[in-house]
């Protein structure tokens, strides 16, 4: 569903007025020290940066911003625009990405019944396993207990799927209470959950519906993408406009529709975790990217749909090459993003991570992500044909690679996330585990006692361990196996990557 656009969509109060000010010829004695790109004791900033963008590095402050206008003024009536263009009862600019947002909606679900209520055992939410690591963060930060949907896996891509709406509303039906249902739409490869029966089953019992869609910030803006997850009934929704749009890194939004979650109870949580210097380069951006998005991102989306649709037939063309397509998604979720290449490299005997490497050292070639047989590129508004053909050429050429290294001299064997040890719960909460003390152990000696952080394999990037989880022999032979086929796996430190922190 593409948003019926407002003329005041043209408008972006915020970034113009911040641009006022840096090209004004106010003299600063104000923070920051670099005093608006001018200080003579950083040239290789202003070299790397240019004076544009620090003068645009301005302080919250400042009371008059180029129109004598006072900056949160100037974001409260920009923030009111991003809410009409994705048809929210309240946006927000987040400064410190999506992950700051889903924090925040944690913090604002495990409030909720006053503060005699709040972070007492025994609220819950649903949430997939193989969800961000800032969804583990929240719950934390929030004190809300975590009742994990199991995720799916499909070997033949070598990805984690979306749960069947099925199974969140047979848990819904069955569980009894819950504070809220959390889910991912869409996913790190494009593919989106089907929402309408989740957010149905949900709502009949009064349980709020957040969804992480970090990488759908563009889906309100086109009628060749999937339905943003506002439009099929979510309560709040938290995007990466840096991913796929045109903000910087870092910048995100925060939408809420009002009814099951309380708007200013998220702000009272947002104020909690927010920086009072928020960087107004990131705020900027992030106006703009609403402005261009809104007024222009139609069209620019039909582009890059039209390349990404072109480069997936030229990958498919090769023969050795595989590049999901349409029939494809659709047979593992009931919509899919055609941004995104999810390239299998296998059949040229190169794991993903492989061919991620050889594409950076000998190509140029920079991809989203590998997993054991695929690599993602991502089609953005950014991209031309010059810079989608260039992928193309250097997919091509790397059948010239099959024989090197014995990584490469034959096709990665399997791994089978369908064996991912499941997860033990102790006596112990996240919270508890987390703030223990601690001492790292040699993991395979680490049977039986409970994690204190986060253990994440990447890929597929699923915390397979987290705080307060109890060490089964077999996560730590899991832990063997995934080391033996070169996996990175974040939590595990020391010299040789195999001391795992655990509670004293």
């Amino acid at each position: 569903m593409t948003r019926e656009l407002k003329p005041d969509q043209s408008q972006a109060p915020l970034y113009d007025g911040i641009v006022a000010y840096a090209n004004s010829a106010v003299i600063p004695f104000h923070t920051p020290g670099h005093k608006l790109g001018r200080g003579r004791q950083m040239p290789n900033l202003i070299q790397a940066l240019g004076t544009k963008a620090l003068a645009m590095d301005a302080s919250d402050e400042v009371e008059a911003i180029g129109v004598d206008h006072e900056v949160n003024a100037l974001r409260a009536e920009a923030e009111q625009l991003l809410a009409k263009a994705y048809g929210a009862s309240r946006s927000f600019f987040l400064v410190n990405g999506t992950s700051q947002g889903i924090q925040a909606a944690f913090l604002a679900l495990g409030s909720v019944g006053g503060a005699e209520k709040s972070f007492r055992k025994g609220h819950r939410v649903l949430v997939p396993r193989n969800s961000h690591v800032s969804v583990y963060q929240g719950l934390l930060l929030s004190g809300l207990e975590p009742e994990f949907i199991p995720f799916r896996y499909d070997a033949q891509w070598g990805i984690t799927l979306p749960p069947t709406p099925e199974t969140i509303t047979q848990r819904l039906q069955e569980g009894g209470s819950y504070q809220g249902v959390l889910v991912t739409r869409p996913d790190y490869v494009g593919l989106c959950l089907d929402l309408e029966p989740v957010v149905s089953e949900a709502h009949q019992r009064r349980v709020p519906v957040i969804v992480d869609e970090a990488h759908g910030p563009h889906m309100a803006f086109s009628s060749l993408l999937p339905s943003q997850s506002l439009d099929l009934g979510a309560d709040l929704v938290v995007q990466s406009p840096h991913k796929l749009g045109g903000a910087l890194t870092g910048g995100s939004y925060l939408h809420v529709r009002g009814g099951y979650i309380c708007p200013q109870r998220v702000a009272d949580a947002l104020a909690l975790i927010t920086s009072t210097s928020p960087s107004h380069l990131l705020l900027a951006s992030l106006d703009e990217a609403r402005r261009q998005l809104a007024t222009t991102g139609s069209q620019w989306l039909k582009e890059t749909i039209e390349l990404a649709e072109y480069a997936r037939q030229a990958i498919n063309q090769t023969g050795d090459l595989r590049c999901m397509d349409s029939h494809q998604a659709r047979a593992l979720a009931v919509d899919y993003d055609p941004t995104k290449l999810l390239v299998d490299v296998s059949a040229l005997g190169l794991s993903g991570s492989r061919a991620e490497e050889i594409l950076r050292r000998e190509f140029g070639i920079q991809v989203e992500m590998a997993t054991t047989n695929c690599i993602l590129a991502l089609i953005t508004i950014g991209d031309t044909p010059e810079t989608v053909n260039q992928l193309i050429t250097a997919l091509g050429k790397l059948r010239g690679y099959r024989a090197l290294g014995e990584e490469g001299s034959q096709r990665l064997q399997e791994q089978t996330l369908q064996s991912w040890p499941q997860p033990q719960a102790s006596e112990l909460s996240a919270q508890g585990a987390y703030w223990s003390d601690k001492e790292p152990v040699e993991y395979i000696a680490s049977v039986g006692r409970i994690a204190a952080e986060w253990v994440i394999p990447y890929p597929p990037g699923i915390p397979l361990l987290a705080p307060g989880e109890l060490i089964t022999v077999e996560i730590v032979d899991y832990l063997q196996e995934l080391q033996a086929c070169g996996v990175s796996i974040r939590g595990l430190s020391g010299p040789d990557g195999n001391l795992l922190p655990v509670v004293v």
